[in-house]
């Protein structure tokens, strides 16, 4: 089975972005509460190794150039730690939250369109096709089309975001350490990618 041109592929998408236009205030909110849960996960990061060294090794612990004391451990950096964990509960909830909303949305309208067109078809087009076809298009179909709009590209958003904001943590914390994974994420990307390739081909056939 031959791919679609890429071209078609981006015509496609860009018919689909249509129907989820009318909610870009949401979208834009499900964007900026997923660069919040990026953020505080990031920040979750950073706080949770000294606040793992200050319980195994006490002693003053510093921190972006701020020094704490043993008795400012028992309480702030705590308190900072739960907070990151809530914000990022709470801004990825609000992410997921919106983009389902907009995936629905987008699915009623998609499937009101899809309907205004069959009622347009004249009777000539329903005598060379079966009436499972007609299901398959308004069920699976726009099923699948739910499944890109929402939970994928809510999904790669949002991971994305997380995995450059850790990115930026593990920079900060060490160099080396940086680069050292961008010498095992090509290791890690190439068998994976060859697996979803024949897992692909397997669902086409």
């Amino acid at each position: 089975m031959k791919k679609p041109p890429i071209r078609s592929a981006l015509a496609s998408w860009w018919r689909l972005v249509g129907f989820v236009r009318p909610w870009r205030g949401q979208i834009a909110l499900a964007t900026l509460a997923g660069v919040v849960a990026a953020l505080a996960t990031a920040a979750w990061a950073r706080l949770l190794g000294p606040l793992l060294e200050a319980v195994l090794k006490g002693g003053d612990i510093t921190l972006l150039g701020v020094t704490f004391q043993p008795a400012d451990l028992a309480l702030k950096l705590p308190f900072a730690v739960v907070t990151m964990a809530v914000v990022k509960a709470l801004s990825t909830w609000a992410h997921s939250g919106l983009m389902a909303t907009v995936a629905q949305r987008g699915l009623a309208a998609l499937r009101k369109a899809l309907y205004d067109r069959v009622l347009s078809l004249p009777p000539s087009w329903f005598e060379k096709r079966h009436s499972g076809e007609l299901l398959s298009r308004f069920t699976a179909d726009v099923a699948q089309v739910e499944f890109a709009v929402g939970t994928s590209l809510s999904s790669w958003l949002k991971d994305t975001l997380q995995t450059l904001a850790l990115l930026a943590v593990c920079a900060s914390i060490d160099g080396r350490l940086f680069l050292l994974t961008f010498l095992v994420i090509p290791g890690m990307v190439l068998p994976v990618s060859r697996f979803a390739k024949s897992a692909r081909k397997a669902a086409t056939k």
